[in-house]
């Protein structure tokens, strides 16, 4: 499947997760006009050399770790001065084929999913996640910070794992 990415330093999408964004360069502009008009996934990928890429400063394609997650777009907004206020929800990660020929000034890969189809299947219901609790405590000890244990005690494993 073909996908256009937003590569961008610092966001991480999962699968499940929501992620607000605000688009206002051109190229992710078009990209937001081409996904509306086709099947509405965006795929979240790090750069491998975290920059401010997203600033227009440094190298403008840096090269891309080989695995992302693919968004659809639940929510498209846009604004007067062009800019798209957009809501992403994680859908499955993929794995970066090759990277393709861009269109419009952003960036394109060949993706493929089958090593991550058990994601969106809510297999993490099913894992024991009392030593991530274990562990969040000790951090929380070893930094002199609190957490309210019950509250994260209570739950969904997904949104315990993911948050």
């Amino acid at each position: 499947m073909v996908l256009p990415v937003f590569p961008l330093a610092g966001a991480l999408l999962l699968p499940g997760n929501f992620m607000p964004l605000n688009i206002f360069e051109p190229r992710y502009r078009n990209m937001v006009e081409d996904v509306l008009a086709e099947d509405g996934h965006v795929g979240m990928i790090q750069p491998l050399l975290p920059g401010p890429d997203n600033l227009g400063i440094g190298e403008e394609n840096p090269r891309l770790y080989s695995v992302g997650c693919a968004g659809l777009l639940e929510q498209a907004e846009r604004q007067d001065d062009g800019r798209f206020l957009v809501l992403l929800r994680g859908v499955s990660r993929f794995r970066v084929e090759r990277e393709l020929e861009q269109r419009r000034g952003y960036r394109r890969v060949r993706a493929a999913w089958e090593e991550f189809a058990a994601d969106g299947r809510n297999e993490a219901a099913e894992m024991d996640v009392s030593p991530l609790l274990v562990a969040v405590e000790r951090f929380g000890r070893r930094r002199e910070l609190e957490f309210d244990m019950d509250l994260l005690a209570s739950l969904e494993e997904e949104r315990l794992i993911n948050a």
